[in-house]
């Protein structure tokens, strides 16, 4: 099952960032490279994109604090 997780790069540091955005709802179809969400750091916006096409479960909701590495969905 892929899992979207939060790139390592994007962003300097080690400081939280925050999901500011979801372009999908729950359980909703996605296509392999759809723009899934955008996460908030510091002074920057980092896209997240599907790593492949299915159904889309989110784990972490909008505006919920995120790390690099955290696995913000999955698709099945």
């Amino acid at each position: 099952m892929p899992e979207v997780i939060v790139p390592n790069d994007g962003w300097e540091g080690d400081a939280p960032g925050a999901v500011s955005v979801w372009f999908y709802s729950d359980g909703q179809q996605v296509a392999q490279d759809s723009l899934l969400a955008e996460v908030m750091v510091e002074k920057a916006t980092v896209e997240i994109h599907a790593p492949a096409a299915g159904r889309l479960h989110i784990r972490i909701s909008a505006d919920e604090l995120v790390h690099k590495g955290d696995v913000l969905a999955t698709i099945t």
